[in-house]
């Protein structure tokens, strides 16, 4: 599915980060350092001194007076997300909800720890109070959101049965306690828990596997034809990954060995590259891939170089089938998915429901590869699919029309 968290720019199959607490915090400095980093700090000084002033006017009750000097904070270093929590309390004070939420979801945008704060004990009373708030206004915002998206989907036709995706969980946001069902089955954004649980698919669910494998070698071909031309586009698939996630990380963290070259990206193409693969288009038209607004949500050329490995990870809903088909292999390349292990064949489909615990190697010196896209989960009627798009459509839109 297109990724849209409580943020929007989340990467797709994002390993999952621990809850950690540590907000920057408010310091104003003794002296500001000269050098190159002198702008810098000058700026971190301002922004301290513009939220101290207006945390003062908050306590007092002025709390216009504390909404403009909280987003002149922001407007001094748009990347610290501590201002934007400060601010979306003071909305909320002030009893403006829709602009706290927003304020608070770009909050989480920046760190998603700014909701998780609340929960440690190494929190200050001041940072809790505000990250609780956050947490129960983003809760009810998404939820309420994911109910109103499908109930007017529901209303073109009252006759669709759609329980199943009304009781649908956003794990991020979903405003009550819930459970997966299986320990090695953990989808991180979206999750349907009445929905079959599969981990690899066989052949008798992908009707239009033969046909795809029977256009392998005009895929490839188009693929390798791309060469130099494809430099421009192809980049990491992974951002930054944090340090915390551990070291195993690293050797893909905003790094070629693993790259990507997008035909579709978050529904939105990719017209230079689909020029150059004409063939790939016809035989990718038959496949019921996964999309909002008309289009795939997603389809790439998936790049792992040798001696690589993408670790264990989860992906974001239980929703969508992940489809691999290989174009060019390597010795010792394989996909493990929870128990079962995958080793690569050019040309063979390999379909599997991502958010199962799976992982990936290339332990070969030569560079894997395939052509990765989305279907549907094959239990899920048309009907439920439209839902869940028109769900996934209304978060998108939501998250395109916030500000601070």
């Amino acid at each position: 599915m297109p990724v849209v968290m409580v943020c929007t720019g989340a990467v797709r199959n994002r390993p999952v980060r621990p809850i950690r607490c540590c907000l920057k915090p408010y310091v104003i400095a003794s002296s500001v350092p000269s050098g190159n980093n002198a702008g810098v700090h000058e700026s971190e000084n301002i922004q301290n001194k513009l939220c101290m002033q207006a945390l003062a006017a908050e306590a007092d009750g002025r709390l216009r007076s504390a909404i403009a000097d909280y987003r002149r904070a922001i407007a001094c270093d748009s990347q610290n997300p501590t201002p934007y929590l400060y601010l979306g309390y003071a909305l909320e004070k002030q009893r403006d909800y829709e602009a706290a939420t927003q304020v608070y979801s770009l909050a989480a945008d920046l760190d998603g720890r700014v909701v998780d704060a609340w929960r440690s004990t190494g929190s200050s009373v001041e940072v809790a109070e505000r990250s609780q708030s956050a947490d129960r206004a983003l809760r009810r915002h998404f939820t309420g959101l994911h109910t109103r998206s499908v109930r007017e989907f529901h209303q073109r036709n009252p006759a669709m049965e759609l329980d199943r995706i009304y009781a649908a969980v956003w794990c991020a946001t979903h405003d009550k306690p819930f459970e997966y069902g299986d320990p090695r089955h953990q989808p991180q954004l979206f999750y349907v828990p009445d929905l079959a649980p599969t981990s690899v698919f066989d052949d008798q669910q992908m009707p239009w596997k033969p046909g795809l494998e029977g256009a392998f070698e005009a895929i490839r071909d188009e693929f390798l034809a791309i060469g130099s031309r494809a430099q421009e586009h192809e980049g990491p698939y992974l951002g930054v990954v944090p340090a915390d996630l551990g070291e195993e990380w690293q050797p893909i963290s905003a790094s070629l060995n693993w790259s990507s070259l997008f035909l579709y990206r978050n529904a939105t193409a990719n017209q230079d590259i689909l020029e150059l693969v004409p063939r790939t288009r016809e035989a990718m038209k038959q496949v019921p891939t996964v999309k909002v607004g008309g289009n795939p949500t997603e389809i790439l050329f998936s790049i792992l170089k040798g001696k690589q490995r993408i670790p264990p990870h989860y992906g974001l809903a239980n929703t969508a089938t992940t489809v691999h088909l290989p174009l060019v292999i390597s010795e010792e390349a394989a996909l493990r998915v929870t128990d079962t292990v995958h080793e690569w064949r050019e040309g063979e489909v390999f379909a599997f429901d991502d958010s199962f615990e799976h992982e990936s190697w290339n332990h070969g010196a030569a560079t894997r590869v395939n052509l990765l896209f989305e279907v549907w989960h094959p239990d899920l009627t048309e009907n439920e699919c439209g839902a869940i798009a028109a769900a996934f459509e209304a978060r998108t839109a939501w998250n395109q029309s916030r500000k601070i």
